[in-house]
C-alpha cells in the first residue's frame, strides 16, 4: 500500500514537482501490482484529496489563502479529516481491500466533481 495523491491523477498549479512524484507513485504501485500476481501480496495506490494536515496549511500559504477552506474543491465542499483517509487505508490493507490489488483508491470527496 502507497500514499499517492490527487496530483497523481491531475495537475495542480505550482504544484508540478510534487504532482510528477505521485505520478510515479501510482505507477510504481501498478508495476508492482503485475510483479505480484498470484503471489497474495497486494499493491494499492491511495489518492487522498484536501485533508487536514500542516501540509494542506503549507498549500493554502502557498496559493495566499488564509484558510484551508479554498482548497475544498470536492462534492463535499469540505476539507477531508485523516481519519477518514486513514480508514481507507485500514480497509486496503485487511484481507477484504485484497480486490483493490493494482488500483488506485481515490479518498478524496468527489475532487472535481
Amino acid at each position: 500500500m502507497a500514499v499517492a495523491s490527487v496530483a497523481g491523477r491531475t495537475g495542480l498549479f505550482h504544484l508540478s514537482g510534487y504532482g510528477m512524484a505521485k505520478h510515479a507513485v501510482v505507477g510504481l504501485v501498478r508495476g508492482l501490482a503485475a510483479d505480484l500476481t498470484g503471489t497474495g501480496v497486494v499493491a494499492v495506490a491511495v489518492s487522498p484529496g484536501a485533508t487536514r494536515t500542516p501540509m494542506l496549511d503549507a498549500t493554502a500559504a502557498l496559493y495566499g489563502l488564509d484558510d484551508v477552506v479554498g482548497l475544498a474543491r470536492n462534492g463535499l465542499g469540505r476539507v477531508l479529516d485523516p481519519a477518514e483517509v486513514a480508514a481507507t487505508i485500514g480497509h486496503c490493507v485487511s484481507p477484504a481491500g485484497a480486490a483493490l490489488h493494482g488500483s488506485g483508491v481515490a479518498v478524496d470527496g468527489g475532487f472535481g466533481g
